[in-house]
């Protein structure tokens, strides 16, 4: 395994201080937005996110999202699940579900029924 480079942890020490804002939230969010918002290039950034963290931009940025709202489903009974979609960004409730269901292997429902326990 080679040592990080500091162009990668500096990406990734932005990339970290930019999720903890939740800036991920922000509804159709691209790389070059992502990119400029942590100050690099967005081909250094693609290359960050596929080399470290296995996977493309959208998965990434989705998967952030589904996270987010799996603990915003536990917590937040009184928001509808369509509301939860749309405060993590999501602009499409079937988008929201279809990426839930891709990264968890549930849906939105399941999940907040059975109290997380999946």
């Amino acid at each position: 395994k080679k040592k990080p480079s500091s162009i990668d942890e500096k990406i990734g020490n932005a990339v970290n201080q930019w999720i903890e804002q939740k800036k991920f939230c922000t509804p159709e969010l691209n790389i070059k937005e992502v990119a400029n918002e942590i100050g690099t290039n967005h081909n250094y950034l693609s290359q960050y996110i596929n080399n470290h963290l296995g996977m493309t931009f959208q998965v990434w940025l989705n998967t952030l999202r589904i996270e987010e709202s799996k603990v915003l489903l536990l917590s937040t009974e009184k928001k509808s699940i369509e509301q939860i979609a749309y405060v993590v960004g999501f602009t499409q409730l079937y988008n929201y579900s279809r990426w839930f269901k891709a990264v968890t292997g549930t849906t939105p429902f399941q999940y907040r029924k059975q109290g997380g326990n999946i």
